[in-house]
């Protein structure tokens, strides 16, 4: 007679927040481009060139994987987990290639038209990002209990 039993798993409150967390992104990408993309048909949608759906498509898997990704875990599938990370390995040189060729197409097709100067664009706007980046750096090197 061979005994059988199984180890009880308890939840922890990390089981609970990332797939949470994963679930808001993912609603907020859908409903960000619902309308020009998701339910224009995806594939069918109207889009200025093949490089905006590889950009869209490319991105999608992104955030099918963050999503996917927590809820593994939290269920005890590490090894799924595991696996399906190396598209978090492939995925994000990918995405900024095409992130990039896809904003240098944006550029070329609206030229002077844009609303915002294409060199400001493409080199964004460092004086801004820089002072918001530092100060996000000093709140997060601050030393515990130095925050109110």
């Amino acid at each position: 007679m061979s005994a059988t039993f199984s180890l009880r798993r308890t939840l922890r409150a990390d089981d609970v927040f990332f797939p949470a967390m994963g679930l808001v992104i993912l609603g907020v990408v859908v409903l960000g481009f619902a309308q020009t993309y998701f339910f224009a048909g995806m594939l069918r949608a109207r889009l200025p060139s093949t490089l905006v759906h590889i950009h869209g498509a490319l991105f999608v898997s992104w955030i099918l994987l963050v999503t996917i990704q927590p809820f593994l875990v939290a269920i005890g599938k590490v090894k799924w987990h595991r696996t399906l990370g190396l598209l978090g390995v492939i995925l994000p040189p990918l995405l900024v290639f095409f992130g990039v060729l896809t904003l240098f197409a944006f550029v070329r097709r609206s030229g002077t038209d844009a609303d915002v100067a294409p060199e400001l664009i493409l080199t964004g706007d460092w004086k801004n990002s820089l002072s918001c980046r530092t100060d996000l750096m000093g709140v997060a090197c601050a030393p515990p209990g130095f925050l109110p």
